[in-house]
């Protein structure tokens, strides 16, 4: 009959052997590395961000998670900034969210996908012509609509651009863009591929590079497709609302 190993020698050789364990903290270098980069990405690409405290990385397995996270960490935030602030009206005439009832803010979240890259992020319709949304309150808009309408979207606290390989609004969009995210209280999330981050640094002069994005949302372009990968980059003053008491686990 063969005894079981006492737990202090197993812990004693998990400590000898530095093997990584809920029991001690490990920091794959790797990892750090990644993360250190992307945020630098940040801080050298928006000048304006230079001044702001860092912006600390959240690894995901998408570009698709990672932006899922960042709206969801926007949404935490706006809801712990004016927990008790009147109901807002979505855009397009709908009616009152189910979010805005009972003295919360809106939910809505204005996304500008002009290439389609997204166009199954957020919803999908199956079979019947039904609609599933994943995400509630996510309201897609092209170029057209968003030059068309652009006055109704300064009710939303949420603006996602997604910069697309191809991304290069005229003059009259990147206006309307850079205006709604300049909105008091608006939190700007930019998605970026590695082109359009490449293009937005080697032109100060685009409208990527006058935001000053709340978040950055990197994709699996970062790595050439060839790993699941996905990474978001928030400031500071946006995820701290989420990093206190039981929350800290984020």
């Amino acid at each position: 009959m063969t005894t079981k190993p006492d737990i202090l020698d197993t812990v004693d050789q998990i400590i000898r052997h530095r093997i990584p364990n809920l029991l001690r903290l490990y920091l794959n270098p790797f990892v750090a590395q990644t993360c250190l980069c992307l945020s630098r990405y940040v801080s050298t690409t928006w000048a304006s961000t230079a001044t702001r405290p860092a912006y600390p990385v959240f690894l995901a397995n998408s570009g698709e998670e990672a932006l899922s996270g960042a709206i969801k960490l926007a949404r935490f935030t706006l809801n712990s900034r004016r927990p008790n602030a009147p109901g807002r009206w979505p855009v397009n005439g709908s009616s009152p969210s189910e979010s805005s009832r009972g003295g919360e803010i809106s939910q809505a979240v204005i996304l500008f996908d002009p290439d389609g890259s997204l166009s199954d992020f957020a919803t999908a319709t199956v079979a019947d012509a039904s609609v599933i949304a994943f995400l509630p309150e996510v309201y897609r808009l092209d170029t057209e609509s968003l030059h068309n309408t652009g006055a109704e979207h300064s009710q939303s606290q949420i603006l996602v651009i997604a910069a697309g390989q191809h991304f290069g609004p005229n003059k009259s969009v990147a206006d309307e863009l850079i205006r709604l995210a300049r909105l008091p209280g608006v939190i700007t999330v930019l998605s970026v591929t590695v082109q359009s981050l490449r293009a937005c640094r080697s032109d100060r002069n685009s409208v990527l590079s006058q935001l000053a994005p709340d978040i950055v949302v990197f994709d699996d372009s970062f790595v050439n497709h060839d790993v699941p990968f996905g990474a978001f980059a928030a400031r500071a003053n946006i995820y701290e609302p989420w990093m206190t008491g039981r929350k800290s686990t984020f």
